[in-house]
């Protein structure tokens, strides 16, 4: 449906063009402008996402310190020996004090830890602060939730029952578990020099039965929706193309009449 109206809005367009000395960049424009618009409409199934905020009171609080590490050279290979740092030298001497804690590449270091009560919040901020001031591979580092800096901890990341409702519990280990075996997998090349042959195999592994597991036919599902998408934005360069060509031709055809 949406393809016929484009054809049509280009016919109309075409036809027009005939009849009047419209500049042929007014006309390239004007194409463009459908093209862009038949792919955004094509794209809003994926793209549109709307962020829902839970107010329900069951959610349990939380007590979580983030922090957005920046490294001297943006290297990942610094960032690792950043995340193996914190690991060794921060977070195994208060494991005590410590629910959970992941981390993630945004590109910068998101290092987050998860405290079983609030009590020791500030003093272990305080703590994981001074540590990092002492890092010599750390350019800038600053407390945060997703990634924006916060003047309080009451402004922080508080974790995201709120989206993944009754499966927060589980999602977290999953990220501190993905979080563990990254930690283990730098130790392992730092060790040996190099990334174990099976490492790619054992990702690939990870998310297909993780996937398998939770949504049977998941991954045929995205394969056929992608296949599609890209089936209709070819269709629509091949009548852009096709457009384009038309409306040279006519304005060709129009320049040799008129010096004829």
């Amino acid at each position: 449906m949406l393809i016929l109206l484009f054809l049509n809005i280009l016919f109309i367009h075409a036809n027009h063009s005939i009849h009047s000395d419209i500049n042929a960049k007014v006309n390239s424009r004007f194409i463009y402008v459908c093209f862009i618009l038949c792919i955004n409409l094509l794209q809003i199934n994926t793209l549109y996402c709307v962020a829902t905020v839970n107010t329900d009171s069951s959610i349990e609080e939380e007590w979580w310190i983030e922090v957005e590490i920046t490294c001297i050279d943006g290297k990942q290979e610094t960032n690792d020996e950043i995340l193996l740092l914190l690991y060794e030298k921060f977070l195994q001497d208060r494991r005590d004090y410590i629910e959970s804690w992941h981390f993630f590449r945004e590109p910068t270091l998101r290092f987050r830890i998860e405290l079983t009560d609030n009590r020791n919040r500030n003093t272990l901020a305080a703590e994981i602060k001074d540590f990092l001031d002492s890092v010599d591979l750390v350019k800038e580092h600053y407390f945060a939730r997703h990634g924006q800096r916060i003047e309080n901890f009451s402004q922080g990341y508080a974790g995201e029952q709120d989206q993944y409702k009754d499966m927060w519990p589980y999602q977290k280990k999953l990220w501190e578990w993905g979080s563990e075996m990254t930690v283990a997998a730098i130790k392992e090349y730092k060790k040996t020099g190099a990334n174990d042959p099976s490492r790619e195999y054992q990702l690939e592994r990870i998310f297909h039965l993780l996937s398998n597991q939770l949504s049977p036919g998941y991954e045929i599902r995205k394969i056929d929706e992608y296949s599609l998408q890209w089936k209709c934005i070819a269709i629509i360069a091949v009548i852009y193309a096709v457009a384009v060509s038309m409306i040279s031709s006519i304005k060709i055809r129009k320049i040799s009449q008129s010096k004829s």
